[in-house]
């Protein structure tokens, strides 16, 4: 059982200050690209976690963008709430951060910090500023909430100690069915005509092979390829492909439909390729489709919350872990290039529904127990989520 903040007794109304947003980017439909893309962190899976705990906590809350005044956080609030991603990388300096939370000395809840690297188990050095900052999360929180085991080890090797494994907080939108996995298991071993596929990939030219066979199943059966980033990407998906420099073109029409950009390649990327800026509308939208398939996280894991079958296809540290952590549906990337057909694929799907749900649970039980431990009060229905696992799987 976690402590509370020593000598930060919560207030009988406690204010939260959330560094992140609702998850909903308001006004999106009038904002460019650029705009939309500065605002979700330049990751639109970014909108999930942090959707999540505006469902969550049961408290006064208020947003804030990382260069927040400190003085009037300190004034305002009780504690500040650090929605974390994959922060622990090694290419990133966050000592402006650091700086700036240190100046509001309010007390910190981290949940979803995870590291970055090319494979489970490597190196991960971090810049000073990036150490500093988990040095402040460390000293002013009741646990630094971790992504996995790895960005657990990666934080302790960096001095953290007091480290937790909860996830990601995007595994608990759906906190009122305790029984996805099991749903989803059932879909799975049943699933025939895959129809009206959420296809969520990244266009790097290491995956082009299995960007191009998604793709090609998503063309055979019907569906969408729905963009977290980057800009080029959002730019097409928000229907302005003419917009891009026409190498980017050329770079993506290979990295997609292994060809050159032409007439038809400029059909596909208007007409195939979408994005979201609302969460309640990605969830909506996967809600409608037979199964989300990708490498991308939070779009299947999105997917996953609204019920419909997901399958990530890890290729880098970050997958990998979180794919493990929560137990989600899982295909390796050279199944993904020797499967015959989609269904031959889902065929060979590791995925155990129940083991999903238990975990799941013990998960959101440890994410409780941080927010009650820092004295903030959570939703009902993330309580009883939090509930123990053997009572959650022995319920029909």
């Amino acid at each position: 059982m976690l402590s509370p903040v020593p000598n930060r007794p919560p207030r009988r109304s406690t204010r939260v200050a959330i560094l992140g947003n609702s998850g909903q980017i308001r006004n999106a439909w009038a904002k460019s690209a650029d705009e939309l893309f500065m605002e979700v962190g330049q990751n639109t899976g970014n909108l999930a976690f942090w959707f999540a705990v505006a469902r969550h906590i049961d408290c006064e809350y208020q947003y804030f963008n990382w260069s927040f005044d400190p003085e009037f956080v300190k004034q305002n609030f009780d504690c500040v709430l650090f929605v974390a991603a994959n922060q622990l990388n090694p290419e990133w300096d966050l000592g402006d951060v650091a700086i700036n939370l240190e100046r509001c000395d309010r007390p910190l809840i981290i949940v979803g910090l995870g590291a970055q690297a090319g494979k489970l188990g490597e190196k991960v050095t971090l810049k000073p500023g990036t150490t500093r900052l988990l040095s402040l999360f460390s000293e002013r929180s009741v646990a630094i909430g971790m992504r996995g085991e790895f960005s657990a080890d990666v934080a302790r090797k960096n001095g953290a100690r007091n480290v937790e494994i909860v996830g990601c907080p995007s595994n608990f939108i759906n906190a009122s069915e305790r029984h996805l996995g099991r749903g989803i298991a059932d879909a799975l071993k049943t699933m025939k005509d895959p129809h009206r596929l959420s296809i969520n990939l990244d266009f790097n030219e290491h995956l082009a092979p299995i960007v191009q066979r998604c793709i090609s199943w998503m063309e055979e059966w019907g569906g969408f390829l729905v963009t977290q980033g980057p800009l080029d990407a959002i730019q097409c998906a928000l229907g302005a492909p003419e917009l891009l420099l026409a190498s980017e073109l050329e770079r993506y029409a290979e990295i997609m439909l292994g060809r050159s950009y032409d007439e038809a390649a400029r059909k596909f990327l208007s007409a195939r390729l979408i994005t979201f800026f609302d969460t309640e509308a990605w969830l909506l939208f996967l809600r409608s489709c037979s199964l989300a398939i990708g490498t991308r996280l939070h779009g299947n894991i999105l997917a996953l919350q609204a019920g419909t079958p997901a399958v990530i296809i890890p290729h880098d540290s970050r997958t990998r872990e979180l794919a493990e952590t929560i137990r989600m549906p899982v295909v390796e990337p050279e199944t993904v290039m020797t499967a015959s057909s989609l269904p031959d694929l889902l065929s060979q799907v590791e995925f155990d529904g129940e083991a999903y749900d238990q975990r799941r649970a013990e998960l959101a039980a440890t994410y409780v127990g941080i927010f009650e431990a820092s004295g903030v009060p959570v939703t009902r229905e993330l309580k009883q989520l939090a509930t123990a696992p053997a009572e959650i799987a022995a319920q029909p």
